[in-house]
């Protein structure tokens, strides 16, 4: 068989399951109209929690049934992609809703024929029958995500999710199921020996022992559907394995025409009259279910979770909607600052014929230069550095020492209009090199340490631009920053070729210098995320 005729049988069983659970739905509606025909609290009766739980899984199932058979026939159609998604999620939903409410029913049903044979036991057992919610609606996620958000997740990874949430759900109900089975066994052994005149526990163990086989019987053949080498015709299984919670409901409801039948048995006059709820059995008290305000209450809750998730999906949607893929990018920033400081770095040279010579030299021209300074206000003067050398005659076999030499490297800073003027009076003062003129923003304004935040700034916003620029092609835009890397950089005067010009001899011009602007730049590296919300 090929896929597209997998598929449509698969259709034809939902939809005939379909009709089934219609006929289901309305027996069981029979059966409580007939159960309440002579009762005087009819209204109460009708709405019992156990009569609320067991129409709600039979609509459910119904829901689910028609979903599924909706999903096999559209879902290998391109232009169908969003309803098959809305199927695949709205069925997801209700099996957790139909399993959730047949498991409360079994349990609630059964609960006096559970504790008496589980005993200390039965509180586990109660736990884990609360934790049910988390287990059953877990294979909802990943559907509702592939819903939410059409291809923007590996569909492989949500594959996988699901069959793993899937796995949970499955080994989560066998686990009850078999404790559901043995126990009512068990129950079964020990009513035949004790010999107990209330028919009604024996009713439920039986049909409990028969339902939670069905359960165990869909599981098996959703296993096998998936697992056997026939997986041309696991969707048929699937279909099969669903269909089995059908014969659950089926089951269900003859228990309860049962139950009915014998406890119009007891009420009669040859019968002893046992009162309702509970069972005398020799020495032993055991009661019937109790179902108080807190449990129905409890279920009410999980009923109004469920129906307020699936008013919020839309919301939820549509948010999810708006993510789109990340984006990583790149963006500069710069600020321009006029160049209003000088810092000049200067050297003397001094040779003699001894160290000391050469170092006594040296000073004096340095102290010259310290004062040409102070007069013409220079700041942040320093000595950079200071060294003694010997100067060697290499001709000479082995090199011998003809004298020595006296470094002295300072450096200081004046202003732009100032640096030309104090550049000719140092080297009248006897410096022997000038080494380097770099210019800068005046570092006491505030624009110089606001420079490297608005340039960070700026960089931010060139980023944000590029990133909405190519989001615009996709109808998109930046949702929200995952995460940004700043970069800042110093203040970068450029390329400093020559500027300046040293006093010729007999020229009346001193030195002439011509500063450009200061340029701070830095850079802000990006991942966005693009949606149709905008940031």
């Amino acid at each position: 068989m090929n896929n597209a005729g997998e598929r449509l049988a698969a259709a034809i069983i939902c939809l005939t399951l379909t009709g089934l659970q219609l006929i289901i739905a309305f027996l069981l509606c029979v059966q409580i109209v007939r159960e309440t025909r002579n009762s005087s609290l009819r209204k109460k009766t009708v709405f019992s929690p156990l009569n609320i739980i067991l129409m709600t899984a039979t609509l459910a199932l119904l829901g689910d049934f028609i979903c599924n058979g909706v999903y096999y026939l559209f879902s290998t159609k391109k232009e169908s992609a969003t309803l098959v998604s809305w199927m695949y999620f709205s069925s997801d939903m209700f099996l957790g809703v139909t399993v959730h409410c047949y498991l409360l029913f079994s349990w609630w049903r059964s609960e006096a024929v559970l504790m008496s044979v589980l005993g200390s036991q039965y509180k586990l057992l109660q736990t884990g029958i609360r934790m049910l919610p988390i287990v059953l609606y877990g294979p909802v996620i990943p559907s509702f995500i592939d819903l939410a958000s059409p291809g923007q997740f590996d569909s492989d990874v949500l594959g996988e999710a699901r069959f793993i949430l899937f796995f949970i759900f499955g080994a989560s109900a066998t686990v009850l199921d078999v404790t559901f089975v043995s126990a009512f066994y068990v129950f079964l052994k020990q009513f035949h020996d004790q010999q107990s005149e209330d028919e009604r526990f024996r009713i439920i163990a039986r049909h409990g022992i028969c339902t939670s086989s069905q359960g165990l019987a869909s599981m098996a053949v959703y296993v096998i559907g998936f697992a056997s080498p026939l997986r041309e015709w696991r969707h048929v299984f699937y279909a099969a394995s669903h269909g089995i919670l059908a014969a659950v409901a089926v089951t269900m409801i003859l228990m309860k025409m049962a139950l009915q039948n014998a406890s119009h048995s007891q009420s009669k006059p040859s019968a002893k009259k046992i009162p309702a709820g509970q069972l005398e059995t020799g020495a032993q008290s055991r009661h019937l279910p109790n179902f108080s305000k807190t449990k129905m209450q409890t279920f009410v809750n999980i009923l109004f979770a469920l129906v307020a998730s699936a008013l919020l999906a839309p919301v939820l949607a549509e948010d999810a909607a708006a993510k789109g893929p990340s984006l990583s990018v790149t963006g500069t920033g710069s600020l321009t600052l006029p160049a209003e400081c000088a810092t000049i770095v200067v050297a003397i040279e001094k040779n003699g014929s001894t160290a000391l010579e050469a170092q006594s030299g040296a000073s004096k021209i340095t102290a010259k230069v310290m004062k040409v300074l102070a007069d013409l206000n220079a700041t942040r003067v320093s000595t950079e550095s200071m060294s003694i050398n010997g100067i060697y005659n290499y001709t000479a076999t082995p090199a011998v020492i003809t004298g020595f030499s006296a470094q002295t490297t300072i450096s200081f800073q004046t202003t732009k209009d100032g640096a030309g003027k104090a550049i000719d009076a140092t080297i009248a003062s006897g410096i022997t090199t000038l080494q380097s003129i770099t210019f800068s923003a005046n570092p006491d304004k505030c624009e110089f340490a606001e420079s490297s935040s608005n340039a960070t700034a700026n960089a931010v916003k060139d980023a944000m631009n590029q990133a909405n620029s190519a989001a615009l092609p996709l109808k998109m835009c930046v949702s929200s920053v995952t995460s940004i890397e700043l970069n800042a950089r110093s203040q970068n005067p450029g390329q400093n070729p020559p500027m300046y010009a040293l006093k010729a001899a007999g020229a009346d011009t001193g030195t002439v210098l011509q500063a450009g602007d200061i340029t701070a730049s830095a850079s802000a590296n990006l991942v966005v995320q693009l949606g149709t919300k905008c940031l």
